[in-house]
C-alpha cells in the first residue's frame, strides 16, 4: 500500500506540472488517478483534497457539470469524517474553492456565504493565512454585488494581517489577488504599489511563474491608465503609459515559462500596438502568437485567446486563416462541452 500512495504523490505532483504547464487535460487525468489510489487506500481527507484540486482543473477545461459534481463529493465525503482539525482545515480549503466557483458562475450571494463559513473555520484554526484568502473572496463578491464600501473595508484589513505575514508564495498570490481586485475597484494607485510588493517578495524567493503572473497585471494597471488618459485627451501622459504598459508585457513574456502566459503578454502587446496604430509592429509579433497557439491544449482560457487572437486579426487585416482560428475555438469548446465559449467563438464568427 506505501508504494501504491507514493504513487499518488508522484501523480499530484505529475499534475500540478502539466497544470503549470496549461496542458489541462493531462493533468486531470494524472490527478483523477490519485483519487482512485487513496478512496481504494480509504484514506478520506487525502481522496477530498486531491478531488477538490481536480475540481479545480474541470474549472480551467470549462467543464461545469464535472466541477459541481466533484465538489459535491467533496462535500458529501467529508460528512463521513471524523471531527479533527485536519478535517476543519480540508474543509474550509473545499469551502474556499466552491466560494471561488460560485462567483465565477456569477452567484455572489451564495459566494459570500461560503466564504463566510471557510473565513470562521480558519479562525477556528487559527490559519491566518487561510482567513485572508477567504476575505478577498468576500471582498470581490461584494464588490460584484455593487457594496463597495464593505469591499473597501475588507481590504484594508485584509493589508494589514498581509503585512504582518513572513515571505510566502501564498503571501505573494494574496498580495496579487489583493492588487488585482483594487484595480477592478479602479484604485490603480494602491493597485500598482501592492503588486510591485508582491513582485519584489516574487523575485526574492526567484518564483518565475509568479514573476511573469504580475509583470502580466502590473501591465494591465498601466494599460488601464493608458485608456483612461486617452479619453481625456492627455496624449502624452497616454503615451508614457501605453510605454510602461508594453515594457511590462515584453518583461512577463521574457520571465514566462509556460506558452499559456507568453501568449497572454503577446496578445496584450498585440492590442496596444493596434490601440497606438503601430501596426507594422503588430503584424511582426502574430506570426508568433500563431506558431504558440498550436501548442495550446484545449481549455476554457485557450479558446478565449483564440477568440481574443481572432479579433484582434480581424482590425489588423491579416493574411492568416481568422476562421480556421475560430473554428479551431468551436471545436475545443464542443469538445469541452462549453456552451458559453462555443457560443461566443461563434458569434466572433458571425462578425
Amino acid at each position: 500500500q506505501s508504494q501504491q500512495l507514493s504513487l499518488a504523490i508522484e501523480l499530484i505532483q505529475e499534475g500540478k506540472q502539466s497544470y503549470d504547464q496549461g496542458k489541462f487535460t493531462a493533468a486531470a487525468s494524472s490527478i483523477l488517478e490519485a483519487v482512485k489510489i487513496y478512496q481504494v487506500a480509504g484514506q478520506k481527507l487525502e481522496q477530498i483534497q486531491t478531488l477538490s484540486l481536480l475540481s479545480l482543473i474541470y474549472e480551467k477545461l470549462g467543464q461545469r457539470q464535472q466541477v459541481e459534481e466533484t465538489q459535491s463529493s467533496c462535500l458529501s465525503l467529508l460528512k463521513k469524517v471524523p471531527d479533527s482539525n485536519d478535517r476543519d482545515r480540508v474543509h474550509a480549503q473545499v469551502l474556499n474553492r466552491k466560494g471561488r466557483w460560485q462567483l465565477s458562475r456569477g452567484d455572489a450571494k451564495a459566494a459570500i456565504a461560503t466564504a463566510q463559513r471557510a473565513e470562521s473555520l480558519y479562525t477556528q484554526l487559527d490559519n491566518s493565512t487561510g482567513k485572508i484568502g477567504s476575505q478577498i473572496n468576500q471582498a470581490q463578491a461584494w464588490q460584484a454585488l455593487g457594496f463597495y464600501r464593505r469591499a473597501e473595508n475588507i481590504l484594508t484589513s485584509v493589508e494589514q494581517e498581509l503585512r504582518a505575514q513572513k515571505p510566502s508564495p501564498i503571501k505573494i498570490s494574496s498580495l496579487q489577488n489583493l492588487g488585482n481586485l483594487l484595480r477592478q475597484k479602479g484604485d490603480l494607485k494602491r493597485s500598482e504599489q501592492i503588486l510591485a510588493e508582491s513582485l519584489t517578495l516574487a523575485k526574492n524567493l526567484n518564483l518565475s511563474n509568479e514573476i511573469s503572473q504580475i509583470l502580466l497585471d502590473l501591465g494591465n494597471n498601466k494599460h488601464d491608465l493608458a485608456l483612461i488618459t486617452s479619453k481625456i485627451q492627455n496624449e502624452n501622459q497616454s503615451r508614457v503609459y501605453y510605454q510602461q504598459a508594453l515594457k511590462y508585457y515584453q518583461q512577463a513574456q521574457h520571465r514566462a515559462t509556460v506558452p499559456l502566459t507568453i501568449i497572454k503578454a503577446q496578445l496584450n502587446q498585440l492590442s496596444i500596438y493596434i490601440e497606438t496604430k503601430q501596426l507594422s509592429s503588430g503584424k511582426n509579433i502574430i506570426w508568433s502568437i500563431s506558431e504558440k497557439l498550436s501548442q495550446l491544449a484545449p481549455s476554457r482560457e485557450s479558446i478565449y485567446i483564440r477568440i481574443n487572437f481572432a479579433q484582434n486579426l480581424m482590425q489588423l487585416e491579416s493574411e492568416l486563416d481568422i476562421v480556421s482560428i475560430l473554428n479551431t475555438a468551436i471545436e475545443h469548446a464542443e469538445y469541452l462541452h462549453d456552451l458559453r465559449a462555443e457560443s461566443y467563438a461563434l458569434g466572433t464568427l458571425g462578425q
